[in-house]
């Protein structure tokens, strides 16, 4: 069971906690705007509750509220050093500066070192989709992932997401970390007491485990076996790699696994976005919306095969996203409990239930 919630009413309580702990007006009404998407899209595991966490990090000057950014350009490559900035200030702010990059080039690079957790990733993507741009996103964790056999998590579960625009229809967003579940997902199992999949993860002493609290203290498993591992090396590679600076290369040497609450912050992503009306100028016979009519034939070709239940993703999220501006947000009780107490504590009381009460979950 769900509550629901009104958004405008959620994105206003979120933003003022962020500025209780000192986060400036305009980039925790950003914050607050995306986590609230995340929920509104039926990405709970990196919606609202993930703010607690960012308190916690806020507290204890992990992330940066008052970050002084500074930003980089040469070509069609952009570094941004986030000083530690609020993951969500500091992947809009790189958005900004792709999107801009495109007036100019057919493709911009974005590296973007030392922000916080950027939330559901999907969503910067979609944000460029719904922009014309083709866009990937990335971002690494510290090690999160193992398999059976290895003495303890070795490589982030590195999320990955893409996007791309589609004529006549939401744009196509694949948002996905490396694990079978996202460690998010962990999170509100194990604050709901609920026991997990057997595949998701192991235990401290490399066993199979269902314990939501054991798992988060042992390692996710890797989303088609060797192959989900290889998906977070390649990310690794895009958003360690590629997005490296002297001082990460010392850090990588000396990493710790992350808290049992949260992501750490001062990480590094990668961005990459692509005007595909600009790609194909180069191409004289071929017209400049060749890539959207691709797509849109693609597309028809997809559903006449799949049926009517066939589906691209993102159309789902869409679809809820809709539902939540015209009903509200679902908030599980057991969020909605957290979210209360972290209001009496900082002195912002949360928010009152809308008319419509109590909805099961979407599906």
């Amino acid at each position: 069971m769900t509550i629901n919630f009104a958004w405008r009413a959620l994105s206003e309580w979120s933003d003022n906690i962020l500025q209780v702990m000192g986060v400036p007006e305009a980039a925790a009404a950003t914050t607050a705007r995306l986590l609230l998407r995340a929920d509104a899209r039926g990405v709970p595991s990196h919606g609202i509750s993930r703010l607690p966490s960012y308190v916690q990090k806020l507290r204890s000057e992990e992330v940066n509220p008052n970050p002084t950014i500074e930003v980089y350009e040469s070509g069609h490559v952009i570094t941004i050093d986030a000083d530690g900035a609020l993951g969500q200030v500091a992947g809009c702010l790189a958005l900004d500066h792709a999107l801009n990059g495109l007036e100019r080039s057919p493709m911009v690079i974005c590296r973007l070192q030392e922000c916080g957790h950027l939330g559901a990733i999907g969503l910067y993507a979609l944000a460029a989709a719904e922009q014309g741009a083709v866009a990937l996103v990335a971002q690494r964790t510290l090690p999160l992932l193992s398999l059976p056999g290895l003495a303890g998590p070795v490589i982030g579960n590195n999320p990955l997401a893409f996007a791309a625009p589609i004529a006549g229809a939401p744009p196509i967003v694949v948002d996905m970390a490396s694990s079978v579940a996202a460690r998010g997902q962990v999170l509100l199992k194990a604050r709901a007491g609920e026991p997990l999949p057997p595949d998701w993860a192991l235990d401290q002493d490399g066993n199979a485990t269902t314990d939501a609290e054991a798992a988060l203290t042992g390692s996710l498993l890797p989303t088609g076996g060797y192959k989900g591992f290889a998906m977070a090396l390649f990310v690794e590679l895009l958003a360690g790699g590629l997005v490296a600076s002297d001082e990460t290369v010392v850090k990588a040497r000396n990493e710790t696994r992350p808290a049992r609450d949260g992501a750490v912050g001062r990480q590094s992503a990668f961005m990459m976005l692509i005007d595909p009306v600009r790609l194909v100028e180069s191409d004289p016979r071929s017209s400049p919306h060749v890539v959207s009519q691709y797509l849109a034939a693609w597309q028809h070709a997809y559903r006449e095969r799949g049926g009517p239940n066939a589906r691209l993703p993102g159309e789902r999220g869409a679809r809820l996203e809709k539902m939540a501006k015209e009903h509200g947000v679902s908030v599980s009780q057991v969020v909605v409990d957290e979210l209360s107490e972290l209001g009496r504590e900082l002195g912002v009381p949360f928010p009152p239930k809308s008319p419509a009460g109590h909805h099961r979950l979407l599906s």
